[in-house]
């Protein structure tokens, strides 16, 4: 018997004793050249392949856990923390939801600032403007602050900390524009009771408004005027569309959440 058979041979044996498959059947006819198998490490690299598997398989489950975990907390924040996207003239604290929008084409109303300037203190002209508003102009109650994110300091005198009251600029542009409106007219109606010095409140709103427009950069396109006195040529902005929010539905939601039942302008 050659050395290399007798090697076989006592493998054999020894695997036999340890319960694996012998490397050779005895049928096999074993020469010098034979290869030389292990089952031993045979098994070990079937045990590792198979531990390799299990590992990639439990990493795929752990995986899928972290992700379903990371997806759990940004959803937790964003239901903690109302956030509103950041849209034109929008706004950012998240306290107002999102509003529906609209063509609308601008027209002429030339009753809410009458050429007589005696007229725009009627109680017609004063009730056209309070019906632009809620009661309350805007002055609206914000339940959980907390929840929204950079809110102005809240107004003094009003609320609690726990439920502050702010104001919204579409209310606030209204207000200015009605008091030009009423300080242009008492100039008109009767100049040497109201002089020449405008109020200070007047100063505040030119700026104000001023700044408001320059924000919203309304980019209606407008053509050719049809009110003007003869030989002025201009566009008077009567015939341009714009999108515009649907001013119904804020009123109804800043009328909600008043924090008073004052109604003024």
């Amino acid at each position: 018997m050659s050395p290399v058979q007798k090697l076989v041979e006592l493998r054999q044996q020894w695997n036999e004793r340890a319960g694996a498959e012998p490397l050779l059947s005895d049928k096999e006819e074993v020469g010098e050249d034979a290869p030389r198998h292990d089952p031993i490490l045979e098994r070990r690299h079937r045990w590792l392949e198979a531990c390799r598997a299990t590992l990639l398989s439990r990493r795929s489950l752990v995986d899928a856990v972290l992700l379903a975990t990371v997806a759990w907390l940004v959803l937790a924040r964003q239901s903690s923390t109302k956030e509103c996207p950041r849209e034109v003239v929008g706004d950012v604290t998240g306290v107002f939801p999102q509003f529906s929008q609209k063509i609308i084409t601008f027209k002429h109303d030339p009753d809410f600032v009458p050429e007589d300037g005696h007229k725009f203190f009627t109680n017609e002209t004063k009730q056209k403007w309070l019906d632009l508003v809620p009661k309350g102009l805007g002055w609206i109650k914000v339940d959980h602050p907390r929840q929204y994110q950079d809110l102005p300091e809240p107004i003094k005198d009003f609320g609690g900390p726990d439920q502050p009251v702010f104001t919204t600029s579409v209310t606030h542009q209204l207000h200015c524009i009605y008091g030009i409106a009423e300080a242009y007219s008492g100039l008109k109606a009767n100049p040497s009771q109201h002089g020449e010095r405008m109020p200070w409140h007047v100063n505040h709103c030119f700026d104000y408004l001023r700044q408001s427009i320059m924000c919203a950069g309304d980019l209606a396109v407008e053509g050719q005027e049809k009110t003007f006195p003869d030989g002025i040529v201009g566009s008077d902005g009567w015939d341009g569309k714009h999108v515009c929010r649907d001013y119904g539905e804020i009123y109804d939601f800043l009328d909600e959440h008043r924090a008073t039942e004052d109604h003024w302008i």
